[in-house]
């Protein structure tokens, strides 16, 4: 698309935003800034790390997504996207990890439906990675009407092979995650990953299901 094109478009409403597929070059980047277009980059060149969120961010950006390590920094991001104005997204049926063996990991990032109020705090935009009006409405139903999912997690992410039963799965423990900097990269000796997903394990096999005590008045 020529700078002229995104120019007519970006004057037709003030609710078009660019999303590139790629990274910019100098003359794409003084013509977005000098015509004052917004953009944002998808999720293939996302940034995963808090210095990589601030260089996209420096660029002007609207829009981020939540990528690998900033999944266990989200306090850190809101707080950083604030600064610049910038929301965050994320696709909530896919796991915002860029790692080859992120399917087979249980340290990769993931959310469940039930955490929707705590996500609420750092996300702006939830999309799902679909073209079927029947899955999105499925989706929609989980993830924002019941904010329950009492099945396994693999069955919201097609990309997760292991088996991590969310029935069983105590919520508070992703919560933690979400703010948990990652600490076991840097040689922490927390194994809450897979500890909660094989205690999870554990008490499915025995027929156990978790139900959270209701607050009281309630």
């Amino acid at each position: 698309m020529s700078f002229q094109q995104m120019k007519v478009i970006d004057n037709i409403s003030p609710y078009v935003y660019f999303k590139y597929d790629r990274g910019i070059t100098d003359e794409e980047y003084n013509f977005l800034k000098g015509e004052k277009i917004k953009f944002y980059f998808s999720e293939r060149v996302a940034p995963n790390c808090l210095t990589l969120l601030e260089e996209q961010l420096d660029l002007g950006v609207t829009d981020v997504y939540v990528l690998d390590d900033l999944a266990y920094n989200l306090e850190k991001m809101r707080k950083m996207c604030d600064r610049y104005g910038a929301q965050i997204r994320t696709i909530l049926n896919k796991l915002p990890s860029s790692r080859q063996d992120k399917g087979r990991n249980y340290k990769t990032p993931y959310f469940i439906p039930e955490m929707m109020d705590e996500l609420d705090q750092y996300i702006d935009i939830a999309e799902f990675d679909t073209n079927s009006w029947t899955r999105i409405r499925t989706y929609y139903k989980i993830w924002f009407q019941k904010k329950e999912w009492k099945e396994n997690i693999n069955v919201l992410y097609p990309e997760l092979e292991l088996d991590i039963f969310n029935q069983s799965l105590i919520p508070d423990f992703l919560t933690f995650k979400l703010n948990c900097g990652y600490r076991c990269g840097y040689g922490s000796s927390c194994k809450k990953c897979i500890q909660f997903a094989e205690l999870a394990e554990s008490l499915f096999e025995k027929g156990y299901v978790y139900n959270p005590r209701e607050k009281e008045g309630e």
